[in-house]
């Protein structure tokens, strides 16, 4: 626990576990409490491969200083969670994890609003949570992978066929009781990766360094890359009722920007905010620091603290 005052100002950090709903392995994160018991209550995960220490702590401590409580976790298979073997990205596993989070917040904070907030990867994850539980208060949607399509196709065919090659070697010797075949997450453009596309290395590599010793290694077992493409997320906008905050990266080419704008238009309640950045640049910065100011006052406007105002509205 990092030690604080009961100040708005100064945020307490608390461990935190919950058993996943889906083979009871535990789940672990962080919990930032606020002084109001019933204050709202944002839930909070990465996108594919990161851990909460890179910069998710930096959205909930901001979050934590306006009133709202915070819980940041891993998926298990990450970070300090549970699971064996390592670095696993399975879509209906982490769905489970969202749930379990959910359901764990409802049981010790029951008279809490819910908010679901995820970037990338987690993105996406949260309109799927969101459509399938209709008391979510609000959803906050960060350079969501909305469509596997889409994203697939930012890919070169020579990347597409080595990803495939090794998401088979993944999946057959899984099959056969062995480790995982693992592919790097992110790397320049001439080398393989599942993030390769041009511009992104830096900055990736630049978020990856935030998390310090915490910082996964930048490779994830492999199968990934043959189920990715299934999955489009973004049909469940149109499900929908709660306020939907979609933050837009117009320079994504990792999670386009104008598949996911096409989706978020079909919410019933969206909020479209679009920022002149790549993928990974909204996590720091001056894009951080914009993003963070329009998540806030999406935050106040549709699910109120009760705290102090600190941002014009």
């Amino acid at each position: 626990m990092n030690e604080g005052s009961e100040s708005v100002q100064v945020v307490r950090r608390l461990d935190i576990e919950f058993a996943s709903e889906q083979g009871g392995l535990m789940c672990r994160g962080w919990f930032y409490p606020v002084p109001r018991d019933d204050a709202p209550v944002i839930v909070m995960a990465h996108g594919l491969g990161g851990v909460k220490e890179m910069r998710i702590d930096a959205y909930a401590e901001r979050f934590a200083e306006e009133g709202y409580a915070c819980l940041a976790f891993d998926y298990r298979h990450f970070g300090a969670s549970d699971g064996q073997p390592r670095r696993i990205i399975e879509v209906r596993r982490q769905l489970a994890d969202w749930r379990s989070a959910v359901a764990h917040v409802r049981s010790i904070r029951p008279n809490s609003q819910i908010v679901l907030w995820g970037s990338s990867l987690a993105g996406g994850h949260v309109l799927t949570v969101a459509a399938s539980d209709g008391r979510v208060a609000a959803v906050i949607s960060q350079c969501p992978h909305t469509s596997g399509p889409a994203a697939v196709r930012q890919l070169s065919l020579r990347t597409i066929a080595r990803v495939a090659a090794l998401g088979l070697c993944d999946i057959g010797a899984k099959l056969l009781g062995k480790g995982s075949v693992v592919v790097p997450l992110a790397a320049p453009a001439d080398q393989l990766a599942l993030m390769n596309t041009p511009g992104n290395y830096a900055t990736a590599s630049e978020l990856l360094a935030t998390a310090g010793s915490a910082a996964p290694p930048n490779a994830v077992a492999a199968g990934i890359g043959i189920t990715i493409g299934a999955y489009s997320p973004g049909r469940h906008a149109r499900e929908l009722r709660c306020p939907v905050l979609f933050c837009l990266c117009t320079k994504d080419n990792v999670a386009p920007a104008g598949v996911a704008k096409q989706y978020a238009q079909q919410a019933s309640r969206p909020s479209i905010f679009e920022y002149p950045f790549g993928h990974f640049d909204i996590y720091m910065g001056t894009a951080f620091e914009k993003v963070i100011v329009d998540q806030i006052r999406f935050l106040r406007r549709h699910v109120p603290a009760a705290m102090p105002p600190v941002l014009p509205l």
